[in-house]
């Protein structure tokens, strides 16, 4: 007999004794199975409600993702539709017109309440949406509408605002050293 062999025989031997002894106790164990299969069928069914609950819900948030999804894009058409016919069919922030996409002034997460503001929307290529969002002072000092969408800023969103002020000043000390540095002019 193989050493395989052997160790099935022996699981088989543990599976027998164990068979006999249930056949041996069932009077006494069958109480306290039923009991226990009560139990653990009580579990079950709750577990069963709770993730109906949690599903119910996220039908709940996803129909309501679904219809802001839904004005969104109905938003987004307008504003193409109204950038086509006024000939404004670019980037709003640098004037290029490849690979365009909505952006939002006040951010989405941050300004829910703003998310379908058509004044918060802009027509930006990937590379300005991804300056604004990342906050890449560099690029975005020299947006064509950067004054338009401050503006927007100010009039919704205090803190939002002067984080931009904020990150821009510094842009523009950073800027102004580095050309004295180059000038040789020591700072006072």
């Amino acid at each position: 007999m193989t050493e395989k062999q052997e160790k099935l025989q022996k699981v088989n031997n543990e599976i027998l004794e164990l068979l006999d002894y249930f056949h041996e106790n069932f009077d006494e164990e069958m109480p306290i199975i039923q009991r226990d299969l009560k139990s653990i069928s009580n579990q079950v069914i709750e577990l069963i409600g709770k993730e109906i609950k949690k599903k119910n819900m996220i039908n709940q948030i996803s129909s309501k993702e679904t219809k802001l999804r839904r004005e969104l894009t109905k938003i987004y058409a307008e504003i193409d539709q109204k950038a086509w016919d006024e000939e404004r069919w670019h980037c709003w922030s640098c004037g290029k017109s490849q690979s365009l996409t909505h952006s939002h002034a006040c951010s989405r997460g941050q300004n829910k309440e703003l998310m379908l503001d058509k004044d918060n929307i802009f027509l930006q290529c990937i590379e300005c949406h991804e300056a604004w969002e990342n906050r890449i002072w560099n690029k975005i000092v020299n947006f064509k509408n950067l004054k338009e969408m401050l503006f927007y800023v100010l009039k919704h969103n205090d803190k939002q605002f002067w984080e931009l002020i904020d990150g821009i000043t510094i842009f523009y000390e950073r800027e102004l050293n580095s050309i004295k540095e180059s000038l040789n002019i020591n700072p006072e």
